[in-house]
């Protein structure tokens, strides 16, 4: 199965840290969140592990070849099935010289990758997902997170956070390795007591 790929794209300061975080189920800081795999469910597909990532890859200096191993980095990811993402659609001549988000998403098309979604935050990329046929949505920034997330919740056909879901899994997984010496961790494979 390929990788599902849902971007919220736009320049310095619009809100994209912080749509991401507040989809992911963690209240937005000041600073970003660690890039981490959860898993959200999605109208469209059910519940995915997602790898989530609310510092923008350009901030972050990851290259558009660099995105598989930044994603195999972390905890689960080598299992995500969809990715979460914020890129920049402006120049950062300090900080990095990666480029802009459409060399990006044509990165992730050429992996065979599937662009679900892109929402900007005030940009330039209509063009380019005319001319590559992704579902695409620009917002004005608005005042409120919390209503511009709902927007982008909806336009991603992403529904909820699934925290429970898994923190339940890992309950019945480790009442199962007491009780039974034996049972199935989180990703299916069977373990041993004390491992």
């Amino acid at each position: 199965m390929s990788i599902k790929v849902y971007i919220v794209a736009g320049g310095h300061s619009v809100g994209k840290s912080s749509v991401i975080c507040q989809i992911c189920g963690i209240k937005p800081e000041k600073e970003d969140m660690d890039p981490m795999v959860i898993p959200l469910h999605t109208k469209k597909y059910g519940t995915l592990n997602f790898f989530c990532d609310s510092k923008s890859l350009q901030e972050s200096n990851i290259p558009p070849d660099g995105i598989e191993a930044h994603i195999k980095s972390v905890n689960g990811g080598e299992n995500c099935e969809a990715i979460l993402i914020s890129l920049r659609t402006d120049k950062i001549p300090k900080i990095s010289k990666q480029p802009e988000a459409d060399r990006y998403i044509d990165k992730f098309k050429s992996l065979g990758w599937e662009i679900e979604g892109v929402i900007e935050l005030v940009g330039y990329l209509r063009e380019h997902s005319e001319q590559n046929k992704y579902r695409y949505q620009s917002f004005k920034p608005i005042p409120s997170i919390n209503q511009l997330c709902k927007y982008v919740k909806k336009f991603f056909g992403i529904t909820k956070c699934c925290f429970l879901t898994t923190a339940l899994r890992a309950l019945l997984n480790f009442i199962s390795l007491r009780r039974f010496g034996k049972g199935k961790n989180t990703s299916g494979e069977q373990t041993e007591k004390g491992l």
